[in-house]
């Protein structure tokens, strides 16, 4: 068993609480590896593959990481050559992760859960070099498609390696001193057609439908300065699959971490809770909730309107502006109507669309009146067809629709009957 000491929850210091790893639901837990050779977590449970700045919980269904928890210190950053090949962890076993015919001859990348580039820091060459070889176990890899591991996933660890202390994603990588704890796994959602891929040979593996990253640093200098937590979610769909786009806006993969949670069956310590109220950059400000446009938009002829639930709740999604004028970055908009005589405050709910993207909102509603949202990112409201769900602070679903492709025409707005 190996005795690198891997993730460390107060790697962060003092002025922050610790941050200690997830734990499970119950409906993940039966899916967790157990094994004589593996760390105990503090219930006595043998989980945990520790390497020199990182650590990974298997899945026993998927044979890849449930999650890789990462530690790095951006000071002791410095490029390293690997001296080791992609390797099975025999103290992972080789019947419980993936090996190189999986990534071979085909659009799948070996994926790093926990980055070269930001794993192999350390004191000495000697420390940078074990560190960056950690990063090439099998166990730390996963089936990402090359148009994603090197394009938006690649540009998000990028765009993370450039926390500087005073905030996170600068231009400048001036980050001397900043640390910053990430976690990263796979998503696979429930109730799909899943994806798979089965090489000559060997058994079939099903394929991540996404990914998930949640970054915790130290906003900057300042004694006392507060933690934040950051949570990105991105799917490997067609929209992305499609081509690499170079640079992206990363604030449209952000929510919560109560949507990690709901994504994967972690569970993150409340600390993770109270600090994610600090990031609230995909959340609607008071300036982009506006009132309902005096001028009436065109809307799509009702005959044609598809699939829409509602739960009895008192607010529901009227129209969306799918494919606007011109550009559509900036112009889409959604509509939504208070159905009571009472004003509804919607802080803490959610509006989501069929990708998982979630967009936080934080106004009210006077009774029978409309709302419009203009800036609606990081929701996206694909001109192929989608769904928009909306749920209210507990997460009960209020109201849920659906367009499709042949609904979705240029300049105007989609309406949904309920």
């Amino acid at each position: 068993m190996s005795n690198n000491k891997g993730y460390n929850a107060d790697f962060l210091g003092s002025t922050v609480p610790p941050l200690p790893l997830p734990s499970f639901s119950e409906g993940l837990q039966p899916d967790v590896l157990e094994r004589e050779s593996l760390s105990p977590d503090s219930l006595g449970r043998k989980i945990y593959r520790r390497y020199h700045n990182h650590t990974i919980v298997m899945s026993k269904p998927h044979r890849t990481a449930i999650f890789a928890a990462l530690n790095v210190d951006q000071s002791l950053l410095d490029t390293t050559d690997k001296t080791a090949d992609w390797r099975i962890d025999d103290d992972v076993g080789k019947e419980h992760q993936l090996n190189g015919d999986y990534y071979t001859a085909n659009v799948w990348d070996k994926g790093h859960l926990a980055p070269d580039a930001a794993a192999g820091w350390g004191a000495t060459l000697e420390e940078r070099i074990a560190a960056t070889n950690d990063t090439y176990y099998y166990t730390n890899a996963t089936l990402q498609h090359e148009n994603f591991n090197r394009d938006e996933w690649k540009d998000l660890e990028t765009w993370i390696r450039k926390i500087e202390v005073g905030g996170i994603g600068g231009d400048e990588a001036d980050a001397t001193g900043c640390k910053v704890s990430e976690i990263s796994g796979p998503i696979f959602t429930e109730g799909i057609t899943p994806k798979t891929i089965q090489p000559k040979g060997r058994e079939e593996a099903r394929i991540p439908d996404g990914f998930f990253k949640v970054v915790a640093f130290i906003n900057d200098k300042e004694q006392g300065a507060p933690l934040e937590v950051r949570c990105f979610a991105m799917y490997q769909d067609e929209k992305i699959l499609q081509d690499r786009q170079g640079q992206i806006d990363h604030q449209q993969y952000q929510v919560d971490i109560s949507k990690i949670e709901q994504l994967t069956g972690l569970v993150f310590d409340p600390v993770y809770h109270q600090a994610n109220k600090f990031t609230p950059i995909i959340e609607a400000s008071v300036a982009d909730v506006k009132p309902q446009k005096e001028e009436t938009p065109p809307v799509a002829d009702a005959t044609t309107i598809n699939t829409t639930i509602n739960t009895g709740g008192s607010v529901i999604i009227t129209a969306a502006m799918v494919d606007p004028t011109g550009k559509d970055s900036g112009n889409e908009w959604i509509s939504f109507e208070n159905k009571t005589t009472d004003k509804m405050n919607l802080q803490g709910w959610k509006l989501q669309d069929q990708g998982g993207r979630s967009l936080l909102l934080q106004d009210s509603i006077d009774g029978n009146s409309s709302l419009t949202l203009d800036k609606i990112s990081p929701v996206r409201l694909n001109n192929t067809g989608g769904t928009l769900t909306l749920c209210n602070a507990q997460g009960d679903l209020v109201d849920k629709v659906e367009y499709t492709k042949a609904q979705v025409k240029e300049g105007i707005a989609v309406t949904f009957l309920h």
